[in-house]
């Protein structure tokens, strides 16, 4: 940043399209546009202000959270799904392995052969049941509306229900 573009608290007077780098990164980061105040050491106005008068501050903190957001939404729906993947290892060979490979005896040498394992991670029921509730909020809600408005019903009528209830609890 300019030091003329500085008053005495250090804070930025006016936009400088330098900033647009920093807040790109800040974004991706997921700060909110008032943490971009709060590092700016501006108020939440003023990036309000910079956003409606330069375009190019506002869609430059637009992609960044949009990708921001696109690679987590991508992480949790791999993660939900669950997915196969590829993991390097190694092991020790035994002695006559070792022996017969390289002529020396495991004791005195030993010997690893890398080994590649395909391995699957099933579907995470957290990011599973995140992903419902969002997508399809009145699939997934917690709370179901059973269409009764039990305000509205007689003690008689009440009682008739806690009947129901208990006799399908048996």
């Amino acid at each position: 940043m300019n030091e003329k573009n500085k008053h005495a608290g250090g804070r930025p007077r006016k936009y400088d399209p330098s900033l647009n780098d920093i807040a790109y990164k800040l974004c991706l980061l997921g700060c909110t546009d008032q943490q971009l105040a709060d590092f700016f050491e501006v108020a939440i106005d003023t990036i309000n202000y910079w956003k409606k008068q330069y375009p190019e501050f506002l869609n430059t903190l637009k992609a960044g959270k949009i990708k921001a957001d696109a690679e987590v939404a991508a992480t949790l729906f791999k993660r939900a799904k669950g997915y196969q993947y590829t993991e390097e290892t190694f092991e020790k060979v035994d002695s006559k392995e070792v022996l017969d490979i390289t002529g020396t005896d495991a004791i005195t040498q030993p010997a690893y052969k890398k080994k590649i394992v395909t391995k699957h991670l099933p579907g995470d029921v957290g990011a599973i049941v995140m992903w419902l509730k969002n997508r399809q909020r009145m699939l997934w809600k917690d709370k179901q509306d059973i269409g009764l408005e039990f305000q509205n019903l007689t003690d008689t009528q009440l009682d008739e229900i806690i009947e129901r209830l208990l006799n399908n609890i048996k």
